[in-house]
């Protein structure tokens, strides 16, 4: 644990030890009390809308980052899987209406993946 997170304001820190955001804002979410807490991460993710059409940001086996937006949650009220489409980056890739959009399915979220990429995660993790 880090002794100088500062739990009543945003910090910063490339990922938190307490609610392993890249940005802390578990004291602002749910108390400087719970930060960290199993009690914080489950009132945070109640937070969560869970949405058709919902942004989220795909990671591509090769590391490469993409916004996507969900066509299907699965799992009910807490969903930790999806599938999404984006925007092609290969630029040879397009047709009379533009661009090509590519699909994923069955993508794990960031949390439950044991791959390196081929995740989701929220635009603000």
């Amino acid at each position: 644990m880090r002794d100088n997170h500062d739990r009543n304001t945003a910090v910063n820190f490339p990922s938190c030890v307490y609610c392993h955001r890249e940005s802390c804002i578990c004291a602002e979410l749910v108390g400087a009390s719970l930060c960290g807490t199993e009690a914080a991460e489950s009132s945070i993710e109640m937070e969560r809308s869970y949405q058709i059409g919902d942004q989220v940001v795909y990671t591509d086996p090769k590391g490469g980052r993409h916004n996507a937006v969900v066509t299907n949650w699965w799992n009910g009220s807490n969903p930790k899987g999806c599938n999404l489409v984006f925007v092609s980056d290969d630029e040879t890739k397009t047709d009379p209406y533009g661009r090509q959009i590519e699909r994923e399915t069955s993508v794990s979220h960031k949390s439950v993946s044991g791959m390196p990429g081929r995740y989701w995660t929220w635009p603000d993790e």
